[in-house]
């Protein structure tokens, strides 16, 4: 693919899945840059004393790089809240998890981060009329499909309000409820358990060093070689001994 030929889109959506921004990606691969970019010109939009909650399919990675690299000034990254997506997160270790998943993260509530998938559902009817248009006319016809899904969602929005406050405030908040109570053990107790656990992941010791992990692999490596010519040498030495010497 050439630099600067579309390869696809990357998109920024509201809490409502309504579309903010949207993006052409003429590089190989979805980098970094694309987020970093869109991030920094919404918040140029925005009072100087809005926070923003962003979920991110590698929103763990993309913390990493901000607080190491400064892609973005202190001044927006304190109001930036980064979380994975839920269908994304629970592929991801446990540690990462614990600090990044929409579920566990104080804050997000029932926030799932599905609705860029959402929008690429309700587009995807574009890729056969789309395949032998040009540039120009790609642009227009995702500018016009974009803008249709746009206007449709906000004047929706008072059912979808209604629809994620019966199933999810009420339906998973009865569920929930219902296994608290189930489980037998006192809220208090399991706040206590929680917070050991999540000491215990998060320490430094049980997040060891990728070299070390590697360098752990190699010696139970040559470890198992050991044992395999050990029982080699060991079989050898019983035949040896068993054969009958030439007169």
């Amino acid at each position: 693919m050439d630099r600067f030929n579309d390869g696809g889109l990357m998109a920024l959506v509201c809490r409502h899945d309504i579309l903010i921004f949207l993006a052409n990606i003429d590089t190989p691969g979805e980098q970094q840059k694309y987020a970093v970019a869109m991030l920094e010109h919404l918040f140029s939009l925005l009072p100087p004393s809005a926070t923003l909650a962003v979920l991110y399919d590698v929103g763990c990675v993309l913390d990493r790089s901000l607080q190491t690299y400064n892609f973005l000034s202190p001044e927006i990254t304190k109001r930036l809240l980064l979380a994975t997506s839920v269908m994304h997160a629970f592929v991801h270790q446990w540690a990462c998890q614990i600090v990044n998943n929409p579920r566990i993260r104080s804050g997000l509530g029932l926030t799932d981060g599905k609705g860029v998938e959402h929008l690429w559902s309700q587009m995807r009817k574009l890729i056969a009329v789309m395949r032998g248009c040009g540039h120009s006319r790609c642009l227009y016809i995702v500018d016009w499909q974009v803008s249709s899904i746009g206007i449709e969602l906000c004047d929706d929005l008072g059912a979808w309000i209604q629809c994620q406050f019966i199933k999810g405030v009420q339906g998973q908040g009865a569920k929930a409820q219902q296994a608290l109570i189930s489980c037998g053990v006192n809220v208090a107790v399991l706040w206590s358990e929680w917070e050991l656990q999540r000491a215990s992941e998060l320490s430094i010791r049980a997040q060891a060093p990728v070299r070390l992990k590697k360098e752990l692999d190699t010696v139970l490596a040559l470890q198992g070689d050991l044992e395999t010519c050990e029982k080699t040498l060991q079989t050898t030495h019983v035949t040896l001994s068993k054969a009958v010497p030439s007169p």
